[in-house]
């Protein structure tokens, strides 16, 4: 986070143009699930929906100074795991 906040500040001390980030429906919905289920919301919608390396970044910009973020992440990772493992033994999906 602080290397794309000094890069952004770098263009515009050398008079480049900085884009304006617009509030998509994607950033709309992270911040409602941030607001609504917190950190537990985001790390348990992280492995079905989001890619893992795009949920931890989100995780990092939210709750950045949270010891927590990292192992919660973890635990909803290895919880999807063994739920989708459980799932194509019970229904006998073979990929």
């Amino acid at each position: 986070m602080d290397r794309a906040k000094a890069r952004k500040a770098k263009k515009a001390l050398e008079g480049k143009e900085v884009t304006i980030r617009k509030f998509t429906w994607l950033n709309k919905s992270l911040v409602r699930v941030k607001k609504k289920f917190g950190m537990l919301g985001i790390a348990i919608l992280t492995p079905p929906f989001l890619s893992i390396p795009l949920g931890s970044i989100v995780m990092a910009k939210f709750f950045k100074h949270n010891r927590l973020a990292l192992p919660i992440l973890v635990v909803s990772v290895a919880f999807w795991g063994v739920v989708l493992t459980v799932l194509s033994i019970q229904f006998n999906l073979r990929f």
